[in-house]
């Protein structure tokens, strides 16, 4: 252990001296310098191989972050930097995966984000989303290649930095000034692709679901830029709803929450968005949550019900909130007048009730349900009804 510290502290002590040499007496150029600062690096990764030492390794891959910033340079450039972290990472998480270096890993990983914000917030250059978008691509190739050669070496772990790196590429592809929704597109279609011919090898497979998962989310990152915001939550239901189809097919429950998360978007966006006229495609995107909302509670109950029964209770509770709330918004719609529209919104609140105190007398769902809880809603809905049509629509009925 005491000669690992030593050989750690010897690779830091000859860093530190060739960036003194450089920076401060200016024995050797810039380029002579980083050259040095590299073959000090690569001697530290030697010994950590050497000894199979993680530790010694992780103390080197950390200073080798730093080699750009002890180079005194006129004319920062940003490809030379972007290439040197791109190649290093690289490297290094390789090395980390042959030595099975779990720590390595990670730490060579986060390390470089930090290094990448400080270089980002430090530097001249108005922009690097170019420069970014190629280094979190080929990471994300590299990433993607080496969970299909090595599906043991922490692979759960890897497939989520899989997943950070992706949600970071899809950032940085969005930050772009010119062909950003092309390059979203293509990269959806790649994660398409690579959901495919993971699932056609297993069907639960967590690659397929992550790669899924990408896909959907890059997908609807388009939808909520390229359309205007009345379409945007029809689209994004339909997508939800799409992906719930292939979660259903294929019987995967991360599939089923990428696909729930997403239609909840669309949900969520539909519910804040009034409704001024009834034929309109936010009208239309409210029934369109309620048809789509009643298709997936029905032919998801076998399912949903077996895995666990409160959660299929709670998702009908949800959808019957959904209605309630929709059904007022489009009766509060249907005319200029706001008299009319109070005395169809109590109209269809008496129907709403009246459907519940039936619907919560069958017997197989009172088998489901607390006996006769369905139907206490339905009265309560009533009581609600009543004192609205005496408090306040009486008063605006004309004598």
């Amino acid at each position: 252990a005491l000669g690992l510290v030593l050989l750690g502290g010897s690779i830091a002590s000859i860093v530190v001296t060739t960036f003194a040499a450089h920076y401060l007496y200016h024995y050797m150029t810039s380029a002579f310098a980083f050259i040095l600062n590299i073959l000090w690096i690569l001697l530290g990764i030697y010994f950590a191989n050497r000894h199979k030492s993680e530790y010694l390794a992780i103390f080197v891959s950390i200073s080798a972050f730093f080699v750009p910033f002890l180079i005194q340079s006129a004319e920062p450039n940003a490809i030379v930097f972007v290439g040197y972290i791109l190649l290093l990472v690289m490297s290094l998480l390789y090395f980390a995966g042959k030595n099975l270096f779990p720590y390595l890993y990670f730490v060579t990983y986060a390390v470089a984000q930090l290094v990448l914000l400080i270089f980002t917030i430090l530097s001249p250059f108005t922009s690097l989303s170019i420069e970014l978008c190629i280094l979190y691509a080929v990471w994300q190739i590299g990433l993607y290649v080496h969970v299909l050669k090595d599906t043991q070496f922490i692979y759960k772990q890897r497939l989520s930095l899989f997943t950070v790196n992706g949600s970071l590429l899809l950032f940085n592809l969005f930050s772009l000034d010119h062909f950003s929704i092309t390059c979203l597109l293509l990269s959806a279609i790649v994660y398409v692709i690579i959901t495919s011919a993971a699932a056609k090898k297993d069907s639960q497979s967590l690659l397929s679901s992550v790669a899924f998962g990408l896909a959907a989310f890059t997908l609807a990152v388009v939808i909520m830029d390229v359309f205007n915001s009345s379409i945007i939550s029809v689209l994004l239901l339909f997508q939800g709803v799409l992906s719930l189809y292939v979660a259903y097919v294929l019987k995967n429950q991360y599939k089923a929450a990428i696909g729930l998360t997403i239609y909840s978007l669309g949900a969520l966006l539909t519910m804040t968005t009034p409704i001024y006229y009834v034929f309109t495609i936010e009208a239309l995107s409210q029934v369109i949550l309620i048809v789509t909302m009643f298709a997936i509670i029905y032919k998801g109950k076998a399912i949903i019900y077996a895995v666990t029964p409160n959660g299929y209770r709670v998702s009908v509770y949800v959808f019957l909130v959904v209605l309630f709330f929709s059904l007022t918004k489009l009766a509060g719609a249907l005319s200029d007048y706001g008299d009319i529209n109070s005395l169809v919104i109590s109209f269809v609140w008496m129907i709403y009730a009246s459907c519940l105190i039936w619907y919560g007398r069958n017997k197989v769902i009172q088998q489901i349900f607390t006996r006769y809880e369905l139907t206490y809603i339905g009265l309560f809905v009533l009581c609600i009804t009543v004192g609205k049509l005496f408090l306040f629509d009486l008063q605006l009925v004309s004598l």
